[in-house]
């Protein structure tokens, strides 16, 4: 019988792992576990998308040069343009223009998450006017829900 290699660990359990701790709310931990699944996979998109959600949820929606970067490298990114993704991105662009003091491009960000949250908890309106088998209803986390209701 050959010898198993305990040491060898799927890069897909880092993402399993990840997803835990972003369900359980740890995200710092969360954040480690993306971290370490797409430095194994490289060639996977999205790793901006979602490291801006992480860092935004785990510094409570706190400007920084690092959401800032992965903000625009973000943009670079495949996008289906759903609500999920869509929200965190709104919510990075809000924090970057209120910090450039740019109040207009802030408001129009903070209206733009307003209507997001509407129509984002619409689950069957989504249902009745999509036109593909995407489900494009809003599910984030509370913290997410507060944060915009208190702009």
């Amino acid at each position: 019988m050959a010898k198993e290699n305990f040491n060898s660990i799927d890069p897909n359990d880092f993402y399993s792992l990840a997803k835990y701790y972003e369900s359980n709310k740890d995200y710092n931990s969360a954040l480690e576990y993306y971290k370490k699944y797409f430095s194994e996979n490289p060639s996977i998109e999205g790793e901006n998308k979602i490291l801006l959600k992480i860092n935004l949820l785990k510094n409570n929606f706190t400007y920084s040069e690092e959401i800032k970067e992965l903000l625009f490298n973000n943009y670079g990114e495949y996008d289906l343009g759903l609500r999920n993704d869509r929200i965190y991105e709104n919510i990075a662009e809000y924090l970057f223009f209120k910090n450039e003091n740019n109040i207009e491009k802030a408001e129009e960000k903070r209206k733009d998450l307003k209507a997001l949250l509407k129509y984002g908890q619409l689950p069957l309106l989504d249902a009745i006017i999509r036109k593909d088998s995407i489900f494009n209803a809003l599910d984030v986390p509370v913290e997410v829900i507060n944060f915009i209701k208190k702009l």
